[in-house]
């Protein structure tokens, strides 16, 4: 499955190797590793992936993982908490199926990580995220 880099990571690969890969450049999933140019980088669900991969099944990786970085891990502008208390109910209520369950801050699953633009657009807009 081909993943794709919609942030540039410049880091180490699971073999301690130095390791830089600019945005846009494809990976390769094989089970639950991302290759860069036969090189291990990462596990598929980790942070790291989540953060500077996303899945291009479709084409539409950079767009996807635009979308699940701002929504899951960008910071607002003015410093203040990640999601309103009311921003937060309404992730619960109307798209809890892609939160993890049972802790007590926010935190987005796997299925959130793969879902489609269109979807992610609607989430970032019902909690001011541009």
């Amino acid at each position: 499955m081909e993943y794709i880099a919609h942030r540039r990571y410049d880091g180490k690969d699971m073999q301690g190797n130095e390791i830089l890969i600019r945005r846009g450049k494809r990976l390769d999933r094989r089970g639950d590793v991302l290759y860069y140019d036969d090189k291990p980088v990462c596990i598929w669900r980790s942070l790291t992936a989540k953060q500077h991969f996303a899945n291009n099944a479709d084409g539409l990786g950079l767009q996807r993982g635009e979308l699940t970085y701002k929504i899951a891990y960008a910071k607002r502008g003015d410093g203040s908490q990640r999601f309103t208390d009311a921003e937060q109910e309404l992730l619960r209520r109307d798209w809890g199926q892609y939160l993890k369950p049972n802790v007590e801050v926010l935190l987005f699953n796997d299925e959130f990580f793969e879902l489609p633009p269109d979807v992610l657009r609607q989430i970032a807009a019902a909690v001011n995220i541009n």
